[in-house]
């Protein structure tokens, strides 16, 4: 009995000794870290302006604790980089014992000091973790690009060039009777919830070309921003005047040629033109709107001539011509795949009243005009013609592919549509009947695509990628090529 007593208690010991062992920290300068990442990369940053969050996990996948001496960035004080530590913010971090299949979070931010360089630079440093006096490290490197700044602008007779992106704060506004020019291959970035407004009589041109188009987004540069909408707000042409109040004559002349807007909440809003049809509100042609949490286009009972235009991928309407108007569309693509949520609306909404608190208010819609348009998306019905019968509501779609489920029978209202094209089989796979990747925001068409040769023949010779269209035109901003 008592042999079993001390064969029971010389186990336990054992037992004991050796979970001890398990929790000693080992001193072998072999037992060494291992890393989510080896390189810690940030996308272009603009000076002064912080970047995004990014994280390393640091694993250790030894039998028994280490302690990491020390986890420092390599320039100290001196860095850009700045560093957290599983929750504490240090430059260097100090004796941190970290179990066997354990592991922690380094987190890492920079920000890029200005230095007046138009051109993109490169800045790098280092995390050094120092463990049982061996030493690894986990590079640091960010592209940073300086930039001129502007906080609540105020533009006169003004023009926006490209030597240097322009990187907008609040709302900017176009002064009135004063006309802002953005030259070809200039790029504005525009701070979250910021935006740009032509005030009354004021005039914005966009002259960008197809080698040099304009580009226009939010400020983050980082890929984990590169699709997300809302991170701005819109460019309004409004009938404002400084005071912010109401003014009957609306901005005036506005152009916009070879521009890609992306990533906001509304892309172009464009006011009421209280002077009447003679001239457009807006002209749009060759330029991409896309990927807007609201709305690409949306037009207030304005006049809006667009072609070889892309509308895409918004949460609610894509393209919506409200309380009445004049409208010309030639050769765009209007096409919705939203991918943040459910699309409660048809991507083409046209009107002709607004609502106020004392009732509904009409107003003429003199023309809402779409030539070899497509107008298709992920949803049954992408068309919703929402008339008052106490105003004029004159539309017409000649020659455009549709994906509706409205009557197409009135030939006064729908001439030579292609309608509800079905999904095409390619190698035993469903391929979108139109397309080349919608879910990639290609929009240029499918080699089977119902678009192919059904447009009419107009005098807009070129595509949106400057692609010469023949005889028999395909439907849409772009002319499919084999």
């Amino acid at each position: 009995m008592l042999k079993k007593k001390s064969f029971f208690l010389f186990s336990l010991l054992l037992i004991l000794a050796f979970s001890c062992r398990k929790d000693i920290i080992t001193q072998d300068a072999g037992a060494k870290l291992e890393f989510s990442e080896d390189t810690i990369i940030f996308d272009t940053v603009f000076t002064t302006i912080g970047s995004v969050t990014k994280y390393l996990k640091v694993y250790n996948p030894n039998k028994r604790p280490v302690k990491i001496s020390s986890i420092r960035i390599a320039s100290g004080n001196n860095s850009n980089f700045r560093m957290n530590v599983d929750g504490v913010p240090a430059i260097q971090a100090k004796d941190i014992i970290l179990r066997p299949d354990d592991s922690i979070f380094v987190f890492v931010e920079v920000t890029v000091n200005p230095n007046n360089v138009n051109n993109p630079m490169v800045i790098s440093d280092s995390i050094i973790f120092e463990t049982n006096g061996n030493l690894q490290d986990i590079d640091l490197v960010a592209w940073g690009q300086d930039a001129n700044f502007y906080y609540y602008p105020v533009f006169g007779n003004y023009s926006l060039n490209s030597i240097k992106p322009h990187v907008i704060y609040g709302y900017g506004f176009v002064d009135s009777a004063s006309t802002l020019t953005v030259d070809a291959g200039a790029k504005i970035y525009f701070h979250k919830s910021s935006g740009l407004i032509v005030l009354s009589e004021g005039t914005l041109k966009i002259t960008g070309t197809l080698e040099k188009p304009v580009v226009i987004q939010g400020d983050r540069l980082e890929w984990d921003y590169h699709d997300v909408p809302g991170q701005w707000d819109m460019i309004w042409f409004s009938n404002l005047n400084k005071g912010g109040t109401s003014n009957a004559p609306g901005s005036k002349n506005n152009e916009i040629n070879y521009a890609i807007i992306k990533n906001g909440n509304i892309g172009l809003r464009v006011d009421t033109n209280g002077s009447g049809w003679n001239v457009p509100t807006l002209k749009i042609n060759n330029s991409i709107v896309e990927n807007m949490s609201g709305v690409a286009l949306l037009g207030e009972g304005s006049f809006i001539e667009a072609t070889n235009c892309v509308f895409a991928n918004t949460g609610q309407y894509t393209v919506a011509l409200a309380y009445g108007g004049n409208y010309r569309f030639l050769n765009c693509t209007m096409a919705n795949y939203w991918k943040y949520g459910k699309r409660d609306t048809p991507l083409l909404l046209i009107n002709n009243y607004y609502e106020t608190s004392t009732g509904i208010i009409s107003r003429p819609l003199e023309k809402a005009e779409f030539i070899n348009c497509i107008i298709y998306g992920a949803n049954e019905n992408e068309i919703k013609l929402d008339q008052n019968s106490g105003s004029l509501f004159e539309h017409k779609f000649s020659y455009c592919l549709l994906k509706t489920d409205i009557s197409i029978s009135d030939a006064n209202h729908f001439t030579g549509i292609v309608l509800n094209p079905s999904s095409v089989t390619v190698d035993n796979q469903l391929h979108d009947p139109v397309f080349n990747n919608a879910g990639e925001l290609d929009f240029h068409l499918f080699g089977l695509s119902a678009a192919i040769n059904k447009g009419i023949s107009d005098s807009i010779p070129l595509d949106l990628d400057g692609k010469t269209r023949d005889s028999q035109p395909d439907i849409g901003a772009f002319e499919y090529v084999p």
